[in-house]
């Protein structure tokens, strides 16, 4: 039953049709790894202030973003998926913001969003996570 969890739950929306979210961001190639070499610049560059992580937050902003242009149920990838299925999506989505805003203390952000969470999955895929 749960057999469709893992290729869905990190797959939030179709990037080809939404090119102009990725203007800001450098071109990444196995034979041009700019991503790779240029992470711990930006990391070092973040601690002064210097530049912006593209985590937390702005991760979260990006990927609703995305959902929102994409919805999938006219997704290429995704528009013959049950209802189960692209809840996964959301589910996905929902642990990441679940993490953010418990990371920061902000608690009772996460556990809304956590109940979200736990919406968008068959209780038996986590059942310990219920409790």
């Amino acid at each position: 039953e749960g057999s469709y969890v893992v290729p869905y739950i990190y797959y939030v929306g179709d990037i080809t049709t939404n090119l102009d979210l990725f203007d800001r961001f450098p071109i990444n190639t196995e034979d041009r790894p700019t991503i790779e070499y240029m992470s711990p610049v930006t990391r070092q560059k973040s601690k002064i202030g210097a530049e912006k992580e593209f985590v937390g937050y702005e991760f979260i902003r990006f990927y609703d973003e995305l959902l929102k242009r994409t919805r999938p149920e006219t997704d290429h990838y995704l528009k013959n998926l049950n209802a189960d299925q692209v809840n996964y999506i959301y589910a996905g989505l929902d642990l990441y913001k679940v993490d953010y805003f418990y990371g920061i203390g902000m608690l009772k952000q996460a556990k809304l969003i956590y109940k979200d969470y736990l919406s968008h999955i068959p209780i038996n895929v986590y059942p310990d996570l219920a409790n």
